[in-house]
Parts: C-alpha cells; sequence; structure tokens
C-alpha cells in the first residue's frame, strides 16, 4: 500500500478569485485510524500561491509547490510525524471535539440561555462536521485553516447561508480556539482562523426620500401646521 498518492493541482480553472492549491493524500498511520474508517487524509496547500495577483505568475508557483512537494513525499517527508502523537500519553485530552465539549460547559455559566444555545449548536455544527470528514481524531492543534474554510463554505453553499451567517460560524470557532491559546498550555501556538478572510455585509442606512414619499410628508406637514 502506498504511503501516498494523487497528487494533483488545482487552478479554479483560471479563476484568481477562487482558491488554488495543490493536494495529495497520505497514508493514515495504524494508531489514528478509525475502524472501517477511511485510510488516507487528504491534505491541501496553497501557501505561498493565492498571494500572487497575476495569472501567468501563480501558475507559475502552482507548478513550483507541486513539484517541491512531490520530491519532499519522495524524500520521506511524513506530515503525521509533526504531531508527535506518541509523546502525549494523554494525547485525548488534547483532542479537538473533546476540547469542544470542554469549552461548553465552560462557557455555559457565562452566556444568557438563549446566546448559550446558539452558541452551543454553531460549535457542534462544526463538531459534526469534523465527524462525518472522519478527522474527529485530530488534536486541536491539527485543526487547519483548510478545515474551517471547507466547513464555512460547505455549509455556506448547502444551507445557503448569508454573509452575516458565515461570518458568524467563523467568530464562534475563532472564540473556541482563541480561549485555549489564551488560557491552557500545550494546547494551542496559534490561532489558525485569524487568518480567514471574513466575507463583506452591506449595512442598511437611511433609505432617501423617493418623490412620492417627500410629497406625502409635506402633505402632512402643511396640514398640520393650517389645522
Amino acid at each position: 500500500m502506498p504511503e501516498y498518492k494523487l497528487i494533483k493541482s488545482y487552478d479554479a480553472d483560471g479563476d484568481m478569485s477562487k482558491e488554488w492549491f495543490v493536494s495529495y493524500h497520505y497514508l493514515i498511520p495504524k494508531e489514528l485510524r478509525k475502524p472501517n474508517g477511511k485510510l488516507y487524509e487528504r491534505f491541501r496547500v496553497s501557501n505561498t500561491i493565492n498571494s500572487i495577483h497575476t495569472k501567468a505568475e501563480r501558475k507559475k508557483q502552482l507548478s513550483v509547490v507541486k513539484t517541491s512537494i512531490e520530491e519532499l513525499l519522495k524524500a520521506g517527508f511524513n506530515p503525521f510525524q509533526q504531531f508527535k502523537y506518541s509523546d502525549h500519553s494523554n494525547a485525548d485530552r488534547y483532542n479537538a471535539c473533546k476540547c469542544i465539549d470542554e469549552y461548553l460547559l465552560f462557557v455555559k455559566t457565562s452566556l444568557k440561555t438563549n446566546s448559550y444555545k446558539t452558541y452551543k449548536n454553531r460549535i457542534l455544527l462544526f463538531k459534526s462536521f469534523l465527524i462525518d470528514q472522519e478527522i474527529d481524531y485530530k488534536r486541536i492543534d491539527q485543526i487547519t485553516k483548510d478545515n474551517i474554510f471547507d466547513f464555512v463554505t460547505t455549509f455556506k453553499t448547502n444551507r445557503n447561508w448569508s454573509n452575516k451567517t458565515y461570518n458568524s460560524y467563523l467568530q464562534v470557532i475563532h472564540t473556541f480556539l482563541q480561549f485555549y491559546l489564551d488560557n491552557k498550555d500545550e494546547y494551542l501556538i496559534v490561532n489558525v482562523c485569524d487568518k480567514i478572510k471574513r466575507l463583506n455585509v452591506k449595512k442598511r442606512g437611511n433609505l432617501p426620500f423617493n418623490n412620492s414619499l417627500f410629497k406625502s410628508t409635506l402633505k402632512a406637514q402643511n396640514t398640520l401646521f393650517t389645522t
């Protein structure tokens, strides 16, 4: 069974407004595999690619990244080794889903009932996504920007979320991660949600008078002052 496979580059059919990336699949270590679960984990690499704003240069960088990944994998790079699972006898303590459950217990005492209900539903939807994607084995520090971005974009499409709802879910995940970054040792060294772009939300301002409304208001004022 090969350790890695399916190294591919994606250029979004040349659409510069969408994410370009290189992806590959790597064999999940036996100790991390779920019973009857998938054998390979998909990884996406987009760093250094999407910051380039000319199509020709971005295509060139996409090719460079793909070649670099191929060379690294041939040289024995293993994306799972960086996590050092064997170094943590109590690794389950850092499990992302378990951290979500513990965090909900903590915030329950500090939020009003309705606020907590909304917050709970949103963070548990993210937990369900991790389970559905079969990445619920990950530690909290292994949740990537791609994992979070995939979650919000998937549900924005499937549930037709507004930009405001999309941003709200991002904020819930950001707050959850920030809690562990600020208050717990050995859990996180960075909040990956910081660098996920929020979507623009149109704010409703005062509507201008149209001619009909202006005439009605003027008529009402004249009536008021003549009675």
